[in-house]
């Protein structure tokens, strides 16, 4: 029996006119007047309370209002009433008198029964049936337990996975039919058997479905219902990342994957990446990025990905169209949206830029000082007011760039910049910086660095 059959719904049960009838209702209320109730009820009878539970109490709510004029009334010392005449719960500081609209019985009950019980029925199920109709629904539920069961555990709510919106769309239109044949059938008394079995026909095309379904799905393209749950539950916009699934035949693809910030998705994406390559190391990072590992001249590179990048480059499952080794890999991976964070790797790439500079004939040229200060002294040599050079001031503005010089060009390559891959590809198993993309940087003259910072000086002044 259901735990919420407390003292004020036993009362409410006793007192009421509804279970008076048919009589296997009526067999229940009268056990109900025993002290030993639990103990003299049968399995049958508790299974009958615990189904229409619900339905019995808004018919029971709505027989009892509100009489007379002073209500509630005050209890005195000397009440002759001093308990609740339906839970018979000790009266506390005040009472309301309430009639039963069958029976015409009139009670004094007590404030938590009047809160709890009386005449509130405003969402409940049942609320817009009377007596007689509540009754036939009830004997609907006793001669339909299958429907029932399709209506209060919905198939699509229990599958082992998220399904297509075909058998969802199925599913709610099978519901819906339910719904309309209650209404106009049951309630209203003109049954119908060939609607009735039509519904039977369909719920079991329903179950068929889903069946089939769940027979030939697997983990790796289908979504767990737990998964889904924790999705949604953890994710923003994790509803209409399931919403996709099921329109997608209740399948994954890459797009809808790249959407998917939840962990225990990503550790599975990358074991399956980690059993495709041996050279390379696929890593969860929180849930929103994949770490790739990897040796190049015997130094260990960690890059950080996002797992949207990673998962709508190569596809879900891991599909590695067009790529034939783990550096054109990497090249797909790492040309936008890669990070590092881990600062071996930083030292590792500033070394491989150096070296990637030579080979481009790009030769480092860090400017003095004195070159600021005599190209500031040349050019104010006719004026009276002179700009003060500041040694602060020049070294932190040279410690934002980083100048390599081609012929008589320079190129500003902040290492800092490359570090964020934007500029970087792989050419013979070893990192590099692309010879197209620095072609790509401004390239201005030695005057026009100098005039920037004589432009910095006098900001300053």
């Amino acid at each position: 029996m259901r735990k919420r059959m407390d003292r004020s719904a036993r009362g409410l049960f006793i007192k009421s006119n509804y279970l008076r009838s048919p009589k296997e209702n009526e067999c229940i209320r009268k056990k109900l007047l025993k002290d030993d109730y639990r103990k003299i009820l049968t399995t049958d009878e508790n299974t009958r309370i615990d189904d229409n539970f619900e339905m019995w109490i808004t018919q029971c709510r709505k027989e009892w209002s509100k009489f007379g004029r002073h209500n509630p009334v005050k209890i005195k010392k000397d009440d002759p009433e001093t308990h609740c005449q339906m839970c018979h719960q000790k009266l506390s500081s005040k009472k309301y008198r309430v009639k039963n609209s069958y029976t015409d019985e009139i009670l004094w009950i007590g404030a938590d029964c009047f809160e709890k019980i009386i005449n509130n029925v405003e969402g409940l199920l049942g609320a817009g049936y009377n007596q007689e109709q509540a009754r036939k629904f009830e004997l609907f539920k006793r001669e339909n337990p299958e429907i029932i069961s399709f209506v209060s555990d919905k198939l699509s709510d229990n599958a082992l996975y998220i399904l297509p919106k075909y058998i969802m769309d199925h599913e709610a239109n099978v519901l819906s039919e339910i719904r309309k044949y209650v209404k106009y059938h049951v309630i209203s008394g003109s049954d119908s058997n060939s609607k009735l079995e039509d519904i039977y026909s369909e719920i079991n095309k329903v179950s068929v479905r889903i069946k089939n379904f769940i027979q030939r799905s697997n983990p790796v393209k289908n979504i767990s219902s737990d998964w889904a749950k924790q999705i949604i539950n953890l994710q923003a916009g994790g509803k209409r990342i399931i919403n996709s699934i099921s329109e997608n035949n209740g399948e994954i693809d890459k797009n809808i994957a790249s959407r998917i910030k939840f962990h225990p998705f990503l550790v599975q994406y990358v074991n399956g990446m980690n059993s495709k390559w041996n050279d390379l190391h696929f890593g969860v990072r929180g849930n929103s990025g994949i770490t790739i590992t990897t040796m190049f001249d015997n130094k260990t590179f960690v890059i950080d990905v996002p797992s949207e990048v990673v998962i709508s480059k190569l596809g879900y499952p891991g599909s590695f169209n067009d790529v034939n080794s783990s550096q054109d890999l990497l090249n797909v991976l790492t040309y936008r949206g890669a990070t590092v964070n881990d600062s071996d790797t930083r030292r590792n790439l500033q070394l491989i830029a150096f070296e990637s500079f030579k080979r481009s004939h790009y030769s480092r040229h860090d400017f003095s000082l004195g070159e600021v200060t005599k190209y500031i002294s040349e050019r104010e040599r006719q004026m009276t007011d002179k700009t003060h050079v500041s040694k602060k001031r020049f070294e932190s503005k040279a410690r934002k760039s980083v100048f390599y010089q081609v012929g008589n060009y320079y190129v500003d390559l902040n290492v800092d910049e490359l570090q964020q891959f934007g500029m970087w590809t792989l050419e013979s198993h070893k990192f590099m910086v692309s010879d197209t993309l620095l072609a790509q940087q401004a390239k201005v003259s030695k005057d026009e660095i100098l005039d920037d910072f004589y432009q910095d000086m006098q900001f300053a002044n």
